[in-house]
């Protein structure tokens, strides 16, 4: 029997709507792959079958398992498409909800300026329509642009926003999402007490979902770490790695292997280090993402140097500089410039050393990122005690002591305060005061001669 013209459009109207709830099932399920293949079947029914609206919700769709999968390219020229359309049929619910997605997509490709202007739009948009959800989505992605930009007060200001509107209406993954990022601007900016209580509400919050509940674990392992608690933060991120394997979610894995390496080399175990980060890189070369490959490599480079091989660490700290430049992550090259100029430091070779280190101290000074503005103020000041300038070494000194003081004197708890003044990074400021000041001492006939040759 031969079907009609209109019976075989209503065919492939059914199925490409069976099509699209399999995708967002597998969505839902941080299955992208299967979502993204669902999406393209749906849009072929809908086209098939002349569904506009089908095929506008498949390409949303699509659109959001790019952008989550981190295929963010794809996304923004989907959801792009997506845009045109629904400013065309005059949808104003859609127009909203594909900016506030636009926006993000701008955001994570750099683009700063357009992110906020796409937001906005969408911000304005999905209030007047009563969409508070999607709302709250967009003032947590303009949170997140004022984050990138190190302006804190108010990025935790949007973020604050977006946090009463989703506990208003209930949405618990809305929650865990928004204090994962409040976690990590409080940590940024050195409240580590502030940033464990952020993370451990956002666990709360994300229990009934894995993404979210490792996402919380791992803020928690990363304030702990910063505080000096490395026990505590190899407990939680081992627990992380254990449930982002079972779920095989790809983003929380690489970030507990990477913490696990970082806190594996403060602990004095280069091979068990090496293994977590080499894990952390070739997820990110499998997924493209150039500017954690950077970080990677940067971070292996630590290792090789701890491990005494010299010469491998300069060729991965080199490789993460030239990573990190291409790409243009500006902290990423930052953070791979500091490493070198440890290694050149480390080589003996300290002008060299602090080329890099001074461009690195730039960028991280710009935001008062406390725990790298103290490392690298620290190798700063050892570099021009290498090179017998005294003064400057003191001035540098002095600061990588404000950036511990300053964060010791937020810790409430006593034990937390002993603990963090106790860590080996800390220490290692105490022990380079002590040095310089036996240095002065030995140079106090000659110190008005050493100062001039400054």
């Amino acid at each position: 029997m031969v079907r009609s013209e209109s019976e075989g459009a209503g065919a492939d109207g059914t199925l490409g709507r069976l099509w699209l709830s399999l995708a967002i099932t597998h969505f839902y399920q941080w299955k992208y792959d299967e979502a993204e293949r669902d999406c393209a079947r749906a849009i072929e029914c809908g086209e098939r079958s002349g569904d506009r609206g089908l095929v506008a919700s498949a390409r949303k769709w699509l659109g959001s398992a790019y952008l989550t999968s981190g295929a963010v390219d794809r996304a923004y020229e989907t959801l792009e498409q997506v845009l045109r359309e629904a400013r065309e049929t005059k949808d104003t619910a859609g127009t909203g909800h594909v900016l506030a997605s636009l926006g993000r997509a701008a955001m994570l490709k750099g683009d700063s300026e357009r992110a906020r202007a796409y937001l906005e739009e969408a911000l304005s948009g999905l209030r007047a329509g009563g969409w508070l959800s999607e709302a709250a989505r967009a003032l947590s992605n303009l949170g997140a642009i004022e984050h990138i930009l190190y302006r804190w007060d108010e990025a935790a200001r949007r973020y604050t926003e977006a946090l009463s509107l989703y506990q208003g209406l209930g949405f618990k993954a809305g929650c865990a999402a928004v204090l994962i990022n409040l976690s990590d601007n409080s940590q940024s900016r050195g409240w580590l007490e502030e940033a464990l209580r952020q993370g451990r509400q956002a666990i709360l919050y994300g229990e009934e979902d894995p993404r979210w509940h490792c996402h919380g674990m791992l803020c928690v392992a990363r304030a702990n770490y910063a505080l000096g608690d490395l026990r505590s933060a190899r407990r939680d991120a081992v627990a992380a790695l254990r449930i982002s394997r079972t779920a095989r979610l790809h983003g929380p894995t690489e970030i507990a292997e990477r913490l696990l390496g970082e806190i594996s080399l403060l602990q004095g175990k280069p091979m068990a280090a090496r293994k977590h980060l080499q894990r952390a890189l070739a997820y990110n070369e499998k997924r493209g993402s150039r500017r954690w490959q950077a970080v990677c490599r940067a971070r292996l480079a630590e290792v090789e140097m701890a491990a005494g091989n010299l010469q491998a660490a300069a060729v991965l700290a080199q490789s993460a500089c030239e990573v990190a430049r291409d790409e243009g992550a500006e902290s990423a090259l930052a953070l791979a410039r500091s490493v070198r100029g440890r290694l050149r430091l480390r080589q003996g070779q300290p002008e060299q050393a602090l080329s890099d280190l001074l461009t690195a101290e730039q960028f991280f000074s710009g935001g008062r990122i406390h725990d790298e503005l103290a490392e690298l103020a620290l190798q700063i000041g050892k570099a021009n005690l290498q090179l017998g300038r005294l003064r400057f070494a003191a001035l540098y000194f002095r600061t990588a002591l404000d950036a511990v003081e300053q964060v010791a004197e937020r810790l409430e708890s006593e034990s937390n305060r002993t603990m963090f003044l106790s860590d080996p990074r800390r220490q290692a400021v105490f022990a380079a005061v002590r040095t310089l000041r036996a240095a002065a001492e030995a140079a106090v006939p000659d110190s008005r001669s050493g100062d001039e040759q400054e």
